[in-house]
């Protein structure tokens, strides 16, 4: 069996094993496409990126996300980590410590800001969705989402705002 190349990342986080667990594959060029939702479920992690050169106008890489069930369109801890890795790898040229990279997913091209100063470990990304939100009315009903939350029922909604809502940008 080929050895392919990856990162476990902690997200969200400067913490060691702190925030949420991402595994990278910053060259995932030689993975082939039916043995990525099987690596990725067996590593177990909430998320498992594959990098690929990009083929979409304008996207500098390509992102493949998985979690152990299966391939996302869109996902933002994996967005954020894969490009603050590819910048500490020097994947991601930055000027003044700061780069632009854009990474074509399911959901369309996901442009991402990072900011990693010479010498820092953990550099910090800010992302776009692909997709403007999709809103609409939550299929649970605010005591539901209380009790899941363990919020009094009067801080899920105001009544006068017509309730609760879903968004999604792409992941849903």
């Amino acid at each position: 069996m080929a050895a392919h190349r990856y990162h476990l990342l902690d997200v969200f986080t400067d913490e060691l094993f702190g925030g949420n667990q991402l595994a990278v594959f910053p060259d995932a060029r030689a993975v082939p496409s039916d043995l990525m939702p099987r690596i990725a479920r067996e590593l177990n992690l909430s998320e498992t990126v594959f990098v690929l050169p990009p083929t979409a106008a304008g996207a500098t890489h390509r992102t493949r996300i998985f979690t152990p069930a299966r391939e996302l369109a869109f996902a933002g801890h994996p967005s954020i980590g894969t490009a603050c890795l590819l910048a500490l790898l020097g994947e991601i040229p930055l000027k003044d410590g700061t780069g632009e990279v854009v990474l074509q997913q399911g959901a369309g091209n996901v442009p991402v800001r990072v900011l990693a100063p010479r010498g820092v470990t953990a550099p910090l990304a800010q992302l776009s969705a692909a997709q403007d939100p999709d809103i609409r009315p939550s299929e649970l009903s605010p005591d539901v989402i209380a009790a899941m939350l363990s919020l009094d029922r009067a801080d899920v909604v105001d009544d006068d705002a017509g309730g609760p809502a879903a968004a999604s940008c792409g992941s849903a």
